[in-house]
This record gives structure tokens, C-alpha cells and sequence, in this order.
């Protein structure tokens, strides 16, 4: 027993140089006094599981804050330690949160965050205690990251910021360029600014747009450039002459006679188109760049990552002026193919179904020109 006691004794001795390659049933046994030379013979040794509570490494002191050590199984234990605690805290947070049973599992983040959303509702009805009966602190609230919840605080604060200034600039007259430009709201918001330079300007201001600015002039604006122009009149003068060889080949009419009714019929048909056309991109311009977002910027992030002399200044430039060119060409691609299909199929309709009984001059002038005009009056709705 003498024997066993001082091997005991000897093994926690070590104080800081214990060595780490001792196992934790090794330590058991010694703890327990079943190391004999026995059991150095065994063929079989007992061996305990990790998950088992038996596998904990016994201490030869409690730890606790004041507790310090070098050693790495004094470390860990601290460390482990350290979790429990914050994980207790966490949870003895929670008990006081308004959460039911399912909900229970929520982030430490979005506990935090429940935490602060639960302490302004019981400031607010402090202040007031009507609260209680028109509350809605808790019907927005996500299990979303923090990065989203602080991107929609500061745009709700710059929507306030606008409402109560009465949309006015600052005393230099600057606008400050934002990185919220594709969420929801930012096509109004955008309006707002822009008009509020343009007033400054006409007052005598004298200001110059940034780039900045500059580009959302160029994609919250219903203008199209030249290039835009040149390729919706184009399409809208083909689509529009097409349908004179229905006219000519099934109605009889003869080149001679109806050049007249054509040519009118063609340029107001492809008039009216290219409005429609106009008015359908800078409708799907914007909703399109709101869903095509997110992967165009991490596409972006991607190939700017090598690139370490660019600033964030200009890779946010970048991404801004991607996004614009890329909801500039889907819209006009979509926007062609759609006031195409529709003013072709108005046309049949209103040319074979319509209009069939009366003479074929006035059927080629209502049918181009009625089709023409309710596919640009369908393109104003929003």
C-alpha cells in the first residue's frame, strides 16, 4: 500500500512539468490505486471510452480565476472552463428573452440581438405604456446575420434622415455616394438625391457630380444612350414592317395603292414600340439588379482579390458599374423579346378577329397602329 501511495503521490507531484503524454485512464488508475504491476501484464487492458465521464482528467486543485498555469492540460482545463461559463451565460440569457421552446437555439449573435430589441421594447413602455398594445418590436426580428441586420439599420436611418430633412443637401452641397444602391428602396431613394442636386444646381450651386453620382444618374435615369436608341429603333422599325407582308400576300393589297397607309402604319408602330421598349427596361433595370446583386458581387470580390494596389473606393466603382451594365443588357434583351411577342400577337388578334370585316386599308392602319399602341400602354404600368 506504501508502494501504491507514494506512486500516487509522485505522479501529482509534477506540478508544472506533469508530462502531456499521460493518458486520462492512466491518470485514473492512480487516482484510484489499481496501477500495480498486474496490470502492466494484462493482455487486455480495460480501456475507457472518450465519451465516457470517467475519461475527464482529474485536477489535483480546483481552478478557478485566480488559478494560472504553463502546463497544456492547465490550459485546456481553462479553457473549457471559459466556454462553460459562456455558454451558461448565454443560456441563463435566453431564459429571460421572450423565445418559446423551439426557438431556444437560436445564434449567440441573434441572442444578443434579441437581447437588445427586448430592452428597448421595455424602454419603451416605460415611456409609455400603451405600447404594450400597438407592439411590433418583435415582428421584424430574423435569425439573420449581423452584417444584413446592420446593412437595413443604416438604410433605415438614411430613409429617416431624408423624410425629416425634406430632402435638402448639406451646407457644401455634396452627396455622399452609399454601397446600399441595390436594395429595394434605393430607386426612389437615388431619385430623391439626384433631384436634390439638380434643384442645388439650378439655385446657382455650381457643383459637379462624382463618379459616384455620375453612375446613378446613368442607371436611376429613364434616358437610354445613343447606342440603346439606335438598337430599339431598329428592332421596332423591323417588327413593324414584318407584318406589311401579312397585309400584302393574304389582304391583296397592292404596293402602289397602300405605300401611304404603310408608311404611316410602320412609323407610328415603331414609334410606339420603341417607347414600349424604353419604358419596359428601366421598369426591369432596377428589379433585376436587385436579384443579380449578390452574385455579381461576390463574382467581383473574386476576381478584384489578387488585385491589392486597387482601393475599396474602386473596387466598390467596379461592382457598382457591373451591376449596371449587367441589368442594362438583360433588360434590354427581355424587353425586346417581350414587346415583340406581345405586339405580334395583338396584331393577329386584332387583324383576323377585330378588325376582319372591315376593308383592308383600315385594317392595316387600326390592327398596327391599335396593337402598337396597347403594347406601349402596357409598358407604363408598374
Amino acid at each position: 500500500m506504501s508502494n501504491t501511495e507514494e506512486t500516487r503521490q509522485s505522479a501529482f507531484q509534477y506540478g508544472r512539468k506533469l508530462p502531456s503524454i499521460i493518458s486520462a485512464a492512466r491518470l485514473l488508475r492512480l487516482r484510484s490505486g489499481s496501477f500495480d504491476e498486474e496490470a502492466k501484464d494484462e493482455k487486455k487492458p480495460n480501456r475507457i471510452s472518450p465519451f465516457s465521464p470517467e475519461a475527464r482528467v482529474p485536477l489535483p486543485s480546483e481552478i478557478d480565476e485566480n488559478s494560472y498555469g504553463t502546463t497544456v492540460w492547465k490550459r485546456n482545463e481553462r479553457e473549457r472552463l471559459r466556454v462553460r461559463c459562456v455558454n451558461d451565460g448565454y443560456e441563463r440569457l435566453r431564459d429571460h428573452l421572450p423565445l418559446t421552446e423551439s426557438d431556444r437555439r437560436i445564434s449567440k449573435v441573434d441572442t444578443l440581438r434579441l437581447a437588445i430589441r427586448y430592452i428597448r421594447h421595455l424602454e419603451a413602455l416605460l415611456q409609455n405604456y400603451d405600447h404594450w398594445i400597438k407592439c411590433d418590436c418583435f415582428q421584424t426580428f430574423q435569425t439573420e446575420s449581423e452584417e444584413r441586420a446592420e446593412r437595413l439599420r443604416r438604410i433605415d436611418r438614411r430613409k429617416r434622415a431624408v423624410n425629416t430633412s425634406e430632402f435638402t443637401l448639406p451646407p457644401n452641397g455634396t452627396i455622399t455616394p452609399s454601397d446600399e444602391t441595390t436594395t429595394p428602396w434605393h430607386t426612389e431613394f437615388a431619385k430623391r438625391r439626384l433631384s436634390c442636386w439638380l434643384l442645388n444646381m439650378s439655385k446657382g450651386g455650381g457643383q459637379k457630380l462624382s463618379k459616384e453620382d455620375e453612375l446613378l444618374l446613368k442607371d436611376f435615369s429613364a434616358a437610354v444612350s445613343t447606342k440603346g436608341s439606335a438598337l430599339f429603333y431598329g428592332n421596332s422599325t423591323v417588327i413593324a414592317i414584318a407584318p406589311l407582308y401579312l397585309f400584302y400576300g393574304i389582304h391583296q393589297m397592292e404596293i402602289a395603292d397602300s405605300w401611304i397607309v404603310w408608311l404611316i402604319s410602320s412609323l407610328t408602330a415603331s414609334y410606339l414600340i420603341s417607347f414600349a421598349y424604353k419604358n419596359i427596361k428601366h421598369i426591369l433595370k432596377h428589379k433585376i439588379v436587385v436579384k443579380r446583386s449578390e452574385a455579381i458581387t461576390r463574382e467581383m470580390n473574386r476576381k478584384l482579390a489578387d488585385d491589392k494596389k486597387m482601393s475599396k473606393k474602386e473596387k466598390d466603382e467596379r461592382i457598382l458599374w457591373k451591376k449596371n451594365e449587367v441589368g442594362d443588357y438583360e433588360a434590354t434583351t427581355f424587353s425586346i423579346f417581350w414587346n415583340n411577342i406581345l405586339f405580334l400577337s395583338l396584331l393577329l388578334v386584332l387583324s383576323f378577329f377585330l378588325f376582319a370585316s372591315i376593308s383592308s386599308t383600315f385594317n392595316c392602319l387600326f390592327s398596327m397602329v391599335g396593337a402598337a399602341g396597347l403594347v406601349a400602354l402596357f409598358s407604363t404600368a408598374k
